[in-house]
């Protein structure tokens, strides 16, 4: 994996990348899932694992910089996840895909749904809190 990510296999952990992680299984279908929970990243890949065979699976994990911004401040949120701090910007590195993005200060909320894709920063403005 290009991030350092937890490996498991149909919900057993075996350890985390960006070192080789090696997963002794017996022949059989599996699900593979690489996550990083602070980049949210969330991979996963069907592995139908025939005897004796040896199979390399690599997790990619295109990102971009995505900056959330709203006046005066806020706590920010992403798909539920509070983030750390109360500020009118903060910057966070996703991985590609679509996300719920919140800005609360008190009682008043703003939502917004973004598509990420690889290399293309983003800026994410919420409409001001009065």
């Amino acid at each position: 994996s290009d991030v350092p990510m937890q490996i498991t296999a149909d919900g057993h952990k075996w350890g985390s990348t960006p070192k080789p992680v090696t997963l002794q299984l017996a022949p059989g279908k599996y699900v593979i899932q690489g996550r990083n929970a602070d980049m949210f990243c969330t991979k996963s890949i069907e592995l139908d694992l025939p005897p004796g065979a040896n199979e390399e699976v690599k997790f990619q994990n295109p990102r971009a910089k995505v900056t959330l911004k709203v006046e005066p401040a806020g706590e920010f949120s992403i798909n539920g996840r509070k983030l750390q701090g109360f500020s009118a910007l903060k910057e966070v590195t996703l991985c590609e895909g679509t996300y719920t993005v919140k800005a609360n200060f008190g009682a008043l909320e703003r939502k917004k749904t973004i598509q990420v894709t690889a290399g293309n920063a983003m800026d994410v403005t919420f409409e001001r809190f009065q």
